[in-house]
């Protein structure tokens, strides 16, 4: 779960970056959002049982973005 929040907050970061359209750039900042909040909530808990979570996809484990 944490991998692929990464890799989905990295993907959309280019999206908002080529956009064009408001409305595509509202909704992949709201990716941003929900995929930054959750994960906060998911390394507390991991740090109260003491467990490590991944800072970045394992590699050969998630696809490059779309070109």
């Amino acid at each position: 779960m944490a991998e692929a929040n990464i890799a989905e907050v990295a993907t959309v970061q280019i999206a908002l970056q080529k956009a064009q359209s408001a409305a595509v750039k509202q909704f992949a900042q709201q990716m941003v959002d929900d995929h930054t909040e959750g994960p906060q909530a998911v390394q507390k808990v991991a740090q109260a049982k003491n467990v490590t979570l991944p800072s970045a996809p394992t590699p050969g484990t998630s696809r490059p973005p779309p070109a």
